[in-house]
């Protein structure tokens, strides 16, 4: 039903880091929907993810142990391992607030796509997320917003 719009897929490459292997850039495919007339963003790379309710809780707490060895989201190598803003974009090159850190997402979802870390922790339940973290984690995503995107 959906079809690629012809000539309408792209890459985004405004982030600029020198360990982004090369070729490790997000392809973002815009879809029409003749029966809705809507248009949509699909990344094909989200489908390879592993989603949370596909596996049981002991599976789940290995993984989460597993991955913990390597995440770039821990802060262990968050600092290392995460690419930063060009200063063309924003004028930090990471935006920090508590908990918080906001950086350029490797493989981005539209032209200011940014991920947020709410936690230093690396795994918490939703019921965890104390009304700081997220408040800290909305105005460094505010931050972000007002410096590159305007």
């Amino acid at each position: 039903m959906w079809r690629r719009l012809r000539g309408r897929s792209k890459t985004l490459g405004q982030v600029k880091h020198d360990r982004v292997p090369k070729g490790h850039r997000g392809q973002i495919e815009y879809r029409f929907d003749p029966l809705t007339t809507g248009q949509v963003r699909i990344n094909p790379a989200r489908a390879r993810r592993m989603k949370q309710a596909e596996v049981g809780e002991s599976e789940l707490a290995q993984l989460i142990k597993r991955s913990k060895e390597t995440c770039p989201f821990c802060p262990e190598r968050a600092e290392k391992d995460t690419p930063y803003f060009p200063k063309d974009i924003c004028e930090k090159e990471r935006i920090r607030v508590g908990q918080s850190l906001v950086f350029p997402n490797l493989n981005p979802f539209g032209e200011c796509h940014a991920i947020g870390i709410l936690s230093r922790e690396h795994f918490l339940n939703l019921n965890e997320h104390s009304p700081q973290m997220i408040k800290d984690n909305l105005f460094a995503a505010n931050s972000y917003t007002l410096y590159s995107c305007i």
